[in-house]
């Protein structure tokens, strides 16, 4: 059981982080808050997600906090977000519920049960806070832990949104609704874009995690209407030379919200930031050229998901699209910049050669999907299951799942026309490929896969430590320059297409093949993924995102080795464990030697510490042939 002064802790910071002013809210919408200090509910957890009400077998009490929305002076049926505290267990959970279309049964009458569908709200298990583990922490760190489960919540639990709960609520994905934690503030919820812009600049000063201060840009250009984006950008600019904050802070923060965003469903979001970029730029705060490194940065980091991730066998098999708008827009205006600062590309070296690649690898990869048979507007089974407002209407299920009965068709009606500009630069772009590391760029990949996250069982909720692969095919580069073949006879440009298949089948490549590597499929995204793309890819290296959040998930002081050395420019992956406790990975080094292997400690299982699960036992770790032991943070 709770005690009475712990209990008062749990009260006081249940309020705290449910306060009023951490909360956006558009105009015309309102929450309500409640507390309940008994509330009896249906209650079940199955494989860390919770089971819907009418099929639960148990029921348990509860002190509650609710948060509901309010439209039109009529309160959800239920809370959007809720905090439940067991104090028996000495546990808080937290809770939110999604407005869905579900079936239900219903008595047909002659002893026939029949279904029809109807809408429900349907509550998703966000994370259980046990408060035996923070008995000897701060109120700081167990506030912090509250909040970020509020905040996965609201903004979705993962990077990565492919399952519901890894995705945002709707509200936030529309700019209704936004959880912007200010520790402290006035009593009121923010109601406009420049609150929210204000708020950016209040946790730029403090200091805030750059994943956070993203969050934050991106709730601003979600709530605000393109004609409020001038005002923004005036107003970040104005507050930016304040403080003399350079203009690639904002671009940078750019760069990691669209690293992390759900862009389904479809909203202004984009059109919002590209203005935003551009007002920037026009009122002198920010350069030409920081905008097309921008826009190029994202077509090259597209280019490399849509190689391993493409349409036709991934993305619910074309139904979930805003990766190919999100490439057209940046490549507009890619072309456009062309046109008015082609001396931004024309140069030699680094820079002006990546913003060629853009370019031409953008351009080939727009081809390649012109005329992709697509849904009325990008969503998935699990997005459209949601009831949103109008003016989304639902797609049509058989469109989701038969290709065929799909009546759009992406980039219809709007061919891309080349410039003089944009032509010259287009075929300088082409004499790049003469470079090994144009040539190899055609068939560079980024797989991802959560493998700490083996023991867990199918379907259950994973947010172990997310690692990413550069890989590279031959084949698929090759395949690549043929598809530049076919654009270049289109727009009536020289290539050498022999002479680059010659360079590309001689051209040496160190990596791993997957022979090497556990490829298991446990999960919903796995290293398994890869050869349904092609079965010579390699991989050559882990991206070091991944890379820092297993580095940052366990406390590696007790291991004498250099941790941030032998995790610099490594490959990591799941290979055979000999320790029969669970999954196995091997870090190499750039000569492929190995030189460590973590073992995850599967025997108590798994614990969330701000968003992020670990093995509770921690790690054992194997080097040079010490053993040692590694506890989660």
């Amino acid at each position: 059981m709770i005690h009475e002064g712990e209990l008062r802790k749990i009260h006081k910071l249940a309020a705290n982080v449910l306060h009023a002013g951490n909360f956006f809210i558009r105009p015309g919408m309102d929450l309500l808050w409640e507390r309940l200090p008994r509330e009896e509910i249906a209650w079940e957890i199955s494989r860390g997600r919770l089971v819907p009400p009418r099929f639960a077998r148990e029921a348990k009490s509860f002190t509650s906090w609710n948060v509901y929305h309010v439209e039109a002076g009529r309160r959800s049926a239920a809370p959007i977000l809720s905090f439940k505290l067991d104090e028996t267990a000495r546990q808080l959970h937290v809770v939110r519920a999604v407005l869905c279309h579900v079936w239900e049964a219903v008595d047909a009458g002659n002893n026939v049960i029949d279904s029809r569908e109807t809408t429900a709200w349907v509550p998703e298990l966000v994370g259980t806070i046990h408060l035996e583990e923070f008995q000897h922490s701060s109120e700081a760190e167990l506030r912090a832990e509250i909040s970020d489960l509020v905040a996965a919540a609201v903004l979705g639990a993962s990077r990565l949104p492919l399952t519901s709960l890894e995705s945002p609520l709707p509200g936030f994905a529309l700019g209704h609704l936004a959880f912007v934690d200010h520790r402290g503030g006035a009593d009121v919820p923010l109601r406009s874009c420049r609150e929210l812009m204000e708020r950016l600049h209040d946790g730029m000063q403090a200091g805030r995690a750059p994943a956070e201060l993203a969050r934050l840009l991106e709730a601003a250009l979600r709530v605000a209407d393109i004609a409020e984006v001038p005002d923004l950008a005036d107003l970040f600019a104005r507050r930016r030379r304040w403080h003399l904050r350079p203009a690639r802070d904002v671009l940078g923060l750019l760069c990691v919200m669209f690293n992390d965003v759900s862009l389904s469903p479809w909203t202004g979001l984009v059109d919002n930031a590209m203005s935003f970029i551009g007002c920037l730029v026009s009122q002198g705060d920010a350069t030409a050229a920081d905008e097309v490194d921008f826009l190029g940065q994202l077509l090259r980091q597209l280019g490399r998901h849509l190689t391993a991730y493409d349409l036709s066998t991934y993305h619910h098999r074309g139904a979930n699209y805003p990766d190919a708008l999100l490439l057209d827009a940046c490549l507009k205006r890619l072309l456009h910049l062309c046109e008015t600062h082609g001396d931004l590309f024309s140069a030699e070296g680094g820079l002006p050669q990546k913003r060629r690649r853009a370019l031409r690898d953008g351009w080939r990869l727009r081809a390649h999907y012109e005329g992709h048979c697509v849904p009325d507007a990008p969503t998935s089974p699990g997005e459209n299951a949601r009831v949103l407002p109008a003016p989304f209407v639902r797609v049509p299920e058989e469109q989701l799942l038969h290709p065929g009965k799909r009546r759009r068709r992406l980039y219809d009606g709007d061919p891309l026309t080349a410039g003089e500009h944009a032509r010259a630069i287009l075929t300088q772009s082409l004499r790049d490929l003469e470079s090994a590391d144009e040539l190899r760029e055609q068939g560079l990949a980024v797989f991802i896969d959560r493998p700490l996250g083996a023991g867990k069982a199918p379907g259950e909720p994973d947010r172990t430590p997310l690692l990413s692969y550069l890989a590279f095919s031959r084949s698929i580069a090759a395949r690549r320059l043929n598809e530049l073949g076919e654009l270049c006879r289109a727009l009536d440009l020289a290539i050498d297409l022999a002479g680059l298949h010659a360079r590309l089948a001689g051209m040496p490549i160190r990596g791993m093949h997957l022979d090497n590597v556990q490829t298991a499929n446990t999960g919903i995204v796995s290293l398994a993924d890869v050869r349904r793309v092609a079965e010579d890819f390699v991989l050559l290296r882990t991206l070091p995102a991944g890379v820092r959040q297993l580095a940052g998930a366990f406390d590696w002081r007790g291991v004498e080795f250099d941790v941030t050395r032998a995790f610099h420019n490594s490959l990591i992956v799941p290979v055979e464990s000999v320790i029969d406790c669970g999954p196995t990975l091997a870090v190499f080094d750039t000569a492929l030697s190995r030189v460590l292997d973590l073992t995850a400690d599967l025997r108590e299982g798994y614990r969330l510490r701000r968003g992020l699960e670990a093995p509770r036992a921690g790690l054992i770790v194997r080097h040079a042939g010490r053993e040692s032991a590694v506890r989660p943070l």
